[in-house]
């Protein structure tokens, strides 16, 4: 079995992908420039905080709502 290490960042059940990355940052230029608003709408510093190696645990829901290929990719850049 695999080992993790890393911080982990509890987010709850209903992460839809409005959470993830809002649509009014989908505008901008690439996902380098969405990725430090990640999650903003929970916390607006929370995108800055996730580090390489850390983990993510959501409940139910999580990425459900609407579908949005860049919500993907700006988590996988905010290091995770």
């Amino acid at each position: 079995m695999e080992k993790f290490t890393g911080k982990i960042w509890v987010l709850g059940d209903d992460i839809d992908t409005d959470i993830i990355i809002p649509t009014e940052y989908l505008a901008l230029k690439t996902v380098q420039d969405m990725a430090p608003y990640a999650f903003s709408p929970l916390r607006q510093e929370l995108a800055g905080q996730i580090k390489k190696g850390d983990i993510i645990v959501a409940g139910k829901n999580f990425g459900q709502i609407h579908i949005q290929i860049f919500c993907d990719f700006a988590v996988s850049d905010t290091a995770l």
